[in-house]
This record gives C-alpha cells, sequence and structure tokens, in this order.
C-alpha cells in the first residue's frame, strides 16, 4: 500500500520538453522518451538532478468521466532557470503554482495502475480535497531506476 502524501504547495515552474497526444490505451510513454532523452543534452540553463513527466488532463478531468481512451498530452521534460533558450524542435511547458498531494511510490512503472487507482478512486473521495484543473506530474530524481522493483518517484497530483 502506498503511504499517505505530503501536502506541498509549490510556485511555477519551468519546464522544457517534448510532447505527444495519448491515451492510456494506445500508451505512448516508451517512444516519447525515447525521442526525448537524445535532445536532454540540448537544453541549456537545466536544473539537474530530476525529469519530469507530466499529463495534461482534459478540462474538469475527474474518474467520473476519464477512461482508457481519453486523449490527453504527456509530456518528457526537465525543469529550466528560464525559457529563453530553448532549442528548435523542444518546447515551453509551465507548471503552475498551487497545491500538490505528493506519493512517494515505489516499484516497476509497470505496476503504477493499482496506486493510481488507489489514489483516485480511494484516496481523494475519501481526503478533504478535490481534484484541480493543472497538470499531473512525476518527479524521476536519483532514485529513479527503470526497470528496477526498487526504483521510486514522487507522484504529483493537484488538489484543492
Amino acid at each position: 500500500m502506498i503511504a499517505e502524501p505530503v501536502i506541498l504547495e509549490i510556485g511555477e515552474k519551468k519546464l522544457a520538453g517534448i510532447r505527444i497526444l495519448t491515451t492510456l490505451s494506445a500508451n505512448k510513454t516508451f517512444e516519447l522518451w525515447n525521442r526525448f532523452m537524445p535532445r536532454l543534452k540540448e537544453v541549456e540553463q537545466k536544473i539537474e538532478g530530476a525529469l519530469y513527466s507530466v499529463r495534461k488532463y482534459p478540462a474538469n478531468f475527474g474518474t467520473d468521466t476519464f477512461t482508457f481512451d481519453t486523449e490527453f498530452e504527456e509530456w518528457a521534460a526537465i525543469e529550466v532557470v528560464t525559457h529563453d533558450r530553448i532549442p528548435p524542435g523542444v518546447e515551453k511547458l509551465s507548471i503552475s503554482a498551487g497545491k500538490y498531494a505528493v506519493f512517494n511510490y515505489v516499484g516497476l512503472a509497470s505496476d503504477f495502475p493499482p496506486t493510481a487507482q488507489y489514489i483516485y478512486m480511494s484516496w481523494i473521495p475519501g481526503s478533504q480535497f478535490r481534484l484541480d484543473d493543472r497538470e499531473h506530474f512525476a518527479v524521476m530524481g536519483k532514485k529513479y531506476l527503470p526497470n528496477s522493483p526498487s526504483s521510486e518517484e514522487e507522484i504529483w497530483v493537484p488538489v484543492k
């Protein structure tokens, strides 16, 4: 079972990355990261230490309307100091300031669906919070180990 989240208030974060439109059923995450990682060295003024996987869901995203075929924007990105010098083919993205429930996830990415189900179907409805209409994201820092069951990442869910 995943531990209870920490509730944090953050300021805006500036990111640089690439995006695709996808669905859960047509999962293109692997393709997205394969396109982004070779471009990472071109991004100037990056803040080293973590990569960001960002999802921008349709307005009024909710578990009652979201399906495996609902289209959303998915980003592979890194935080930057400024958006002033983003290379061609890499786009600017800002994560909105606000309150987030931050969950620490340990395990394989392929084993994440039950954790997502817990967050969106149990924790949020049972908490004092509601989903906010902002970016959802994962932060993959030094403890992120692709294809390892001991991999760790932070799951940031916008709440109000």
